[in-house]
C-alpha cells in the first residue's frame, strides 16, 4: 500500500508548524495501527512510501492509512476505505473427459473425443475465474482458452499430450494433463508353432511366439485362451499340459479389433523316451517311438502301457523295459521283429494274452531280468533267427514255430543261445513247451 501525505508549512515561518514525522496503517480498519515510514523530504512537508502486510491468510480487509506529525497530531486519509480480499484457494481441477474405441483407456483404434471442462473458483473468499486455456501437443496440435464445456476430435495417428489450467483473479491455478494414443488396429497374428505336442509328466510346457502387424499397431496386447482348459492351460503363450487330450490355443488382439489366431496343443503320456543326438523326445506309442529311434538307439519304458498299435522292427534297437510292463494284448500277433537285432533289456517285461513276440528274421537277444510274458505263446519264429538268453514265461508255449497249425517255418538256421523257460500249463496239455 503507498500512501502519501503534505503538511503546508510557510517556508518564512519554518517554527509554525511541527512537520511530518510518519505514515501509519491499519488492515483491520483502524483497530489496530503498523508500520512508522519517516518523511523523506528536507523541510518534511511531504511523506510517500510503500507499506507491506506480510503473511495475511485468506480473508477480506479494510485498509485505512493516517499521518503523524511531529507534534503528535494524526490525520486519517479522506479517501475512501480500500478493501482487499487474499483468496489462496486454487480453483477446481478442470476436467478432461476421453471417449473412442480402446481396451486400455490409453490407447485408442478410432477417433479420439476429447471433452474439455473449465474448473470453477471454490472456498470462501472467492475472486472470480480470469480464464482457462488448454494445449494439445502431438499430430496437429492446438491451443487455446474456452469459458465451457468443448469438445475436441483427435483423429491422426500419434501420441497426445492434452494439458488445461483454469487461473482465478488471485493467480490460484489448478491443471489437468493426460496423454492418448491414436493407434492403429491389429490386423494379422501369426503364431509358431501351429501344432504342438506336450506330455502330461515330461515336457509339460511348451512355448508358443506371435507376431503381430501391423509394425505401428498401437496395443499389441494380445488376450489367450484355451478352448479345453483340463487339457491345458496357457499364459502369455507359454502352455502347460494338464491331462492327456486335445485343445485349442487361441491369442486375440486385445485391441477389440478381432484379430486372433490359433494353435492346436495335443497333450499326450510320455510312455516312452528316445535320446537322438542329445535331444530327448517323449512318444506315447511303442510304435511311434520304433519309427523315431535311431538304429542301434534306445527306446526306455517310462510308464506301464497297453500297446494298440502294431509294432514293427526292422533296425538294430535296445528296449529298455525299465521295470515297467508292455502290454501287447490289443496288437494281433504282438510285436513282430523282421530285421536286425532287438535287445530287450531292463527289470520289466513284455506281456500279452496271446502272443508277444513274433519273429520272421532278425536277432533277439534279451538282458538282465527282462522277460517276455504270456497266457499262451511266448515268442513265435517263422524264419531263420537267433534267440540269446531268452526269458519266457508261457501259459502253453514259451517259444515255438507254430500257432494256428498252419504255420510253416522256413528253411534255414535257427538258433538259440540259452535261456530260462517257464511253462506253467502242464497238465492236460496237448501243446509242447518246446516245438
Amino acid at each position: 500500500i503507498t500512501a502519501t501525505a503534505s503538511d503546508m508549512i510557510d517556508a518564512s515561518k519554518p517554527t509554525e508548524k511541527s512537520g511530518l514525522q510518519e505514515i501509519q496503517y491499519s488492515k483491520n480498519g483502524g483497530t489496530s495501527w503498523e508500520g512508522k515510514e519517516s518523511a523523506v523530504t528536507t523541510d518534511e512537508t511531504s511523506i510517500s512510501k510503500a507499506h507491506t502486510f506480510e503473511g495475511l491468510p485468506e480473508g477480506d480487509y479494510i485498509i485505512k492509512v493516517k499521518a503523524i506529525d511531529k507534534a503528535t497530531n494524526e490525520k486519517e486519509s479522506t479517501q475512501a476505505d480500500t478493501t482487499i480480499r487474499i483468496d489462496t484457494t486454487e480453483p477446481t481441477q478442470p476436467g478432461i473427459s476421453i471417449s473412442g474405441t480402446t481396451s486400455d483407456n490409453t490407447n485408442y483404434t478410432s477417433n479420439i473425443t476429447v471433452t474439455l471442462t473449465p474448473g470453477v473458483e471454490q472456498g470462501n473468499f472467492q475472486t472470480g475465474i480470469k480464464g482457462t486455456t488448454y494445449t494439445i501437443e502431438g499430430p496437429g496440435g492446438t491451443s487455446g482458452s474456452i469459458t465451457s464445456e468443448t469438445q475436441i476430435t483427435l483423429s491422426q495417428v500419434g501420441s497426445y499430450t492434452i494439458k488445461i489450467t483454469t487461473e482465478d483473479n488471485s493467480g490460484n491455478t489448478s491443471t489437468n494433463t493426460k496423454t492418448v494414443n491414436r493407434s492403429q488396429l491389429v490386423t494379422n497374428i501369426t503364431l509358431n508353432p501351429t501344432t504342438m505336442t506336450l506330455y502330461t509328466t515330461v515336457n509339460r510346457t511348451g512355448t508358443i511366439t506371435a507376431t503381430v502387424s501391423p509394425a505401428a499397431a498401437g496395443n499389441k496386447t494380445l488376450n489367450w485362451t484355451s478352448s479345453v482348459g483340463t487339457v491345458a492351460s496357457v499364459s502369455n503363450g507359454t502352455v502347460t499340459a494338464l491331462a492327456e487330450g486335445q485343445t485349442i490355443i487361441t491369442a486375440t488382439a486385445a485391441d477389440g479389433g478381432g484379430a486372433s489366431a490359433q494353435c492346436t496343443v495335443t497333450v499326450k503320456i510320455a510312455n516312452y523316451s528316445v535320446v537322438n543326438g542329445g535331444t530327448t523326445t517323449y512318444y506315447d506309442t511303442l510304435a511311434a517311438a520304433v519309427a523315431a529311434v535311431p538304429a542301434g538307439g534306445t527306446i526306455t519304458a517310462l510308464q506301464d502301457t497297453s500297446e494298440t498299435t502294431a509294432v514293427t522292427i526292422s533296425k538294430n534297437l535296445t528296449l529298455n523295459t525299465n521295470g515297467k510292463t508292455i502290454d501287447v494284448t490289443g496288437l494281433d500277433g504282438g510285436v513282430s521283429i523282421t530285421a536286425g537285432t532287438t535287445t530287450i533289456s531292463g527289470s520289466g517285461k513284455i506281456r500279452s494274452d496271446e502272443r508277444v513276440l513274433d519273429l520272421n528274421g532278425g536277432s533277439l537277444t534279451m538282458k538282465d531280468t527282462a522277460a517276455v510274458e504270456s497266457d499262451y505263446i511266448g515268442i513265435l519264429y517263422h524264419k531263420p533267427c537267433t534267440m540269446t538268453n531268452l526269458r519266457v514265461n508261457a501259459e502253453y508255449c514259451c517259444i515255438s514255430t507254430w500257432d494256428v497249425g498252419t504255420d510253416v517255418p522256413a528253411n534255414g538256421t535257427y538258433t538259440i543261445n540259452g535261456g530260462i523257460f517257464t511253462q506253467k500249463k502242464t497238465s492236460g496239455n496237448s501243446h509242447r513247451n518246446w516245438s
